[in-house]
């Protein structure tokens, strides 16, 4: 799923440059070989092999597009996006620690399905807004932000 919602905004950045046609041609590039892994690994995975290649063929273009775009603009700020991607990553790990661990206890306390998603949901919501308040996500200020500057200009 990172790999299709980075593609999104990867092929955005052409549109608003106004070209439509090298992320059309690196696409069609990385269709094929989505196919020929697709052929391959579906012998031996079946349609998690269909998936692989579809995930690896997407990630595949995605990378191809940002290092066009790098050389294009001469640099992308690599080493910032590389920092966030850490700390999104860690952020979400103790989110699913924290989500997994909430499962099983609501399953052993025999709670009902609709409380155990609910006790996991906001519990990963919970440890998602603290993990990524302590490592300093930037993404989890600008809701806020946003709302202070609504309420502001109300008042």
């Amino acid at each position: 799923l990172v790999g299709h919602s980075a593609l999104e905004l990867a092929a955005r950045a052409f549109f608003a440059q106004q070209d439509t046609v090298t992320p059309l041609l690196i696409a069609a590039v990385w269709a094929a070989v989505s196919i020929g892994l697709g052929i391959l690994l579906m012998g031996t995975m079946g349609h998690a092999g269909l998936a692989l290649a579809n995930s690896v063929a997407i990630t595949g273009e995605v990378l191809t597009l940002l290092f066009v775009l790098r050389r294009r603009w001469a640099g992308i700020e690599g080493r910032a996006i590389l920092a966030n991607l850490g700390r999104v990553a860690l952020t979400s790990a103790a989110m699913g620690v924290v989500v997994v661990g909430v499962l099983a206890g609501a399953e052993r306390a025999g709670l009902g399905a609709l409380y155990t998603v609910a006790a996991g949901a906001g519990a990963g919501l919970a440890a998602y807004l603290g993990a990524g308040a302590l490592l300093g996500l930037r993404e989890l200020r600008w809701p806020l932000d946003v709302l202070l500057r609504r309420r502001a200009a109300v008042e």
